[in-house]
C-alpha cells in the first residue's frame, strides 16, 4: 500500500518548521520534555563534551560545529557550567537519556550527537565536521535509515505512541541533509523565516521524496492529504 498523488503533495505540518532543531541548542519551552529527564543508569558525560563543539548556542553566538570557548576539551568540560545558558541546562543528550540506544551511540564514540525533540517528535543527528560520514558508517546508517522510514510510516497514519512523526535531519557545520525512504537530499542551510518541506508523489517503482528549504511565506496553504493509492 503507498499513499501519494502524481501531482506530489505537500506534507503535513509534522514535517514542517525543523528548522529550530538546528538553530539553538534548545531553550524553547517546547523543546522541553514534560516528564523528568532522568540518565540512563550508568551513563555519565565524563570525558564527552561533542555537544559544545557541534551545537550553536544563541546566547553565546557560537556557531554550529566549532568548539565552545567555555570548554575544556576532555578535562573539566565547561568552565561556566554554574552559569551556563538556558540553551545549554535544557539541552539532552539522547544517548545519555534513550535506554534503547546501545554503547556506539555515545557521542565520542559515534562522532555524532542525538538531539530528540519530544513535542514535536524529530531527530536531528549533529555530526562532527572532522568525520562528516560518519552518519553514513555502520552500524548508524541502517538504523538512520529505519528511523527515517517509520517516521514518515507513522506521519502517515499519526500515533501518540509514534517516537518520530518527522523524517531524520541530519547536520554537519550549518549544512543540512534529510533522510528519506529512497534517497538523501542535502538541502543547505536554514535562515530565518525558512522551513523545510517534503513532497511525495506516487511512481509506477513506488513513492518518490523530495526536499527541500523555502520560506515559510511561500509555502503553499493548500497542503491536503494525499489519498491512498490501490494496492
Amino acid at each position: 500500500m503507498c499513499l501519494g498523488r502524481n501531482k506530489g503533495w505537500f506534507a503535513s505540518s509534522v514535517w514542517r518548521n525543523v528548522s529550530h532543531v538546528y538553530l539553538q541548542a534548545g531553550g524553547r519551552e517546547d523543546s522541553v520534555m514534560a516528564e523528568p529527564i532522568v540518565a540512563v543508569p550508568g551513563r555519565v558525560c565524563g570525558s564527552c563534551s561533542l555537544c559544545c563543539k557541534l551545537l550553536r548556542i544563541e546566547e553565546l553566538d557560537k556557531p554550529a560545529g566549532r568548539w565552545c570557548s567555555h570548554c575544556t576539551v576532555g578535562r573539566d568540560g565547561c568552565k561556566i557550567y554554574d552559569t551556563r545558558p538556558g540553551s545549554c541546562r535544557s539541552f539532552h543528550c539522547t544517548w545519555l537519556i534513550d535506554p534503547k540506544l546501545g554503547a556506539e551511540w555515545r557521542p565520542s564514540t559515534a562522532k555524532m550527537v542525538l538531539q530528540y525533540d519530544h513535542p514535536a517528535r524529530r531527530l536531528a543527528v549533529h555530526v562532527d565536521p572532522e568525520f562528516p560520514s560518519a552518519w553514513r558508517s555502520e552500524p548508524y546508517y541502517r538504523q538512520l535509515k529505519a528511523w527515517t522510514c517509520a517516521a514518515i510510516d507513522s506521519a502517515r497514519t499519526p500515533s501518540s505512541d509514534a517516537w518520530l512523526m518527522a523524517p531524520v535531519l541530519v547536520y554537519v557545520d550549518d549544512r543540512a541533509i534529510v533522510m528519506l525512504p529512497n534517497r538523501d537530499i542535502e538541502v543547505g542551510t536554514f535562515t530565518p523565516g525558512s522551513e523545510l518541506v517534503v513532497t511525495e508523489r506516487a511512481t509506477p517503482s513506488g513513492p518518490e521524496f523530495e526536499a527541500s528549504i523555502m520560506l515559510s511565506s511561500d509555502v503553499p496553504s493548500d497542503r491536503e492529504a494525499p489519498p491512498r493509492l490501490a494496492e
